[in-house]
């Protein structure tokens, strides 16, 4: 196979050097940011995607937000909402999130050439960023993954540049996109600081000093939202009690947090084949902001949750003794009164099984750096398999490999870009994983994988 693979590249080492003269040129960025644009449309128009429930919601929070001034969700950030309902009204969600990824190719192509100072690495991350299967996925979903990353590439693209207000504005409305960011985003600009642009105490203060009012001023709206909505400060939203619960209880086997019940495989056959649970509430029986419900189909054929009595329409507590399943009670009162019960039955699992809380981290990295789609509907799929496996494992074994280039490793520019990758790894690793959380930072993959395919293919046309 070796012999096979250095004849071919010997055979076309001429074809190597002309694209690579050609991707010498800035000229080429046009081209590739052009067939990145028309992948996209082709894609929207020929794939034919499900209908995620998360597009939706993201519509339903925006509009409450505009309208109303109050998400009835407690677990989603209101920007992309907003965003996502405006889109609807005015535009389509999808020709909004392929202009964002097409923005992206272009400042992958900058950030790149900023770190390695070469237009033949920085059109390569850029020709990448085209033709990768996952941002052309995300591009045409509907989810808040594409909008996510060009905001954090505006970011570290701005600090990169030294310009630092530029730059926090674009953390922080990251922030409000997905608070996944918030904690570390500090002392990735730290870093920055100290060690990249050398700066002492003083300007380091200034600048924190900035950051932070930036942050204030940005969020404040969120958190008037928050105070009118729960009768106290809430800095970001009430999800992470809940996905600690849902990633860490005695269900949690696969390290996802989805339910698919059987109403589900009966309405989308074509998504599920079978059910499947990461959680339920049952440890949570006569506990307050619970309540016992009876499942059952109603006239239209919907499954429909009833209350157990002796009134019209609820069920009797002898029939319902082994029917009944733990729901949540609606109402932010009852919300609340779960938020601590969900963080303290997490802990105490975590606590009581340690053994089990490290296999199941495992399990989670394995699957959060998996190259194939845990998602029934595209690991039933030959097609979305195939090319989820080969995109990902050769983005994978280049970046790897462009991490030991040339002391890559120990880049200082680069540094800040892995403590962000092993962050969100180790976060998905205690909270819940899937494929979807890496995709945040698969451009970072992308940088690196660039740089090795520039100096694998430079080696092989001896081209210095």
């Amino acid at each position: 196979f070796l012999l096979q693979f250095d004849k071919f590249f010997k055979k076309n080492s001429q074809t190597i050097i002309l694209m690579i003269n050609v991707f010498k040129k800035k000229d080429s960025l046009k081209f590739i940011i052009l067939l990145g644009l028309i992948i996209r449309l082709a894609s929207y128009n020929l794939i034919d995607l499900p209908n995620f429930a998360d597009q939706a919601a993201y519509e339903k929070a925006g509009y409450e937000f505009l309208n109303n001034f109050l998400i009835e969700k407690h677990i989603v950030m209101p920007l992309y909402s907003v965003i996502a309902y405006l889109n609807k009204a005015y535009l389509n969600i999808d020709y909004f999130n392929i202009g964002c990824s097409v923005i992206s190719i272009y400042l992958i192509y900058l950030i790149s050439l900023n770190i390695f100072k070469d237009l033949f690495i920085a059109n390569s991350a850029a020709l990448i960023m085209s033709f990768y299967p996952f941002n052309i996925f995300y591009s045409i979903s509907g989810f808040s993954e594409t909008f996510f990353v060009m905001l954090l590439l505006i970011a570290f693209y701005n600090l990169l540049s030294k310009k630092f207000i530029l730059s926090y504005i674009f953390f922080v409305l990251s922030i409000l996109t997905r608070p996944v960011g918030d904690l570390i985003f500090p002392f990735i600009i730290l870093f920055f600081l100290i060690f990249i642009f050398k700066f002492d105490k003083k300007k380091v203060f200034i600048n924190l000093t900035i950051y932070f009012i930036t942050y204030i001023i940005l969020m404040f709206p969120w958190w008037l939202h928050n105070h009118i909505k729960y009768d106290k400060f809430v800095r970001l939203n009430l999800a992470t009690n809940f996905i600690l619960y849902v990633g860490n209880n005695k269900n949690n086997k696969s390290g996802g947090g989805v339910i698919i019940d059987e109403d589900d495989v009966r309405r989308y056959p074509e998504r599920f084949t079978e059910t499947h649970s990461d959680y339920d509430f049952e440890i949570f029986k006569n506990r307050p902001g619970f309540e016992s419900k009876v499942d059952y189909l109603d006239l239209n054929n919907r499954l429909y949750s009833a209350k157990i009595g002796y009134r019209e329409g609820e069920v009797d507590p002898p029939l319902a003794k082994d029917l009944s399943k733990v729901r949540r009670k609606k109402g932010i009162e009852n919300f609340l009164i779960r938020d601590l019960q969900f963080k303290k039955a997490a802990v105490s699992y975590i606590k009581d099984n340690p053994v089990n809380f490290f296999k199941n981290a495992y399990i989670k990295f394995k699957r959060f750096w998996s190259p194939i789609p845990f998602s029934h509907e595209f690991k039933n799929n030959s097609f979305f398999k195939f090319v989820s496996f080969l995109s990902f494992s050769t983005l994978l074994i280049l970046s790897l490999g462009g991490l030991f280039f040339k002391k890559n490793l120990l880049n200082l520019k680069l540094i800040p870009l892995y403590f962000f990758v092993l962050y969100i790894n180790l976060v998905h690793m205690v909270l819940i994983s899937s494929i979807r959380y890496r995709f945040i930072i698969e451009w970072i993959l992308v940088l690196t994988a660039a740089y090795s395919l520039s100096f694998i293919l430079k080696k092989i046309a001896k081209i210095k």
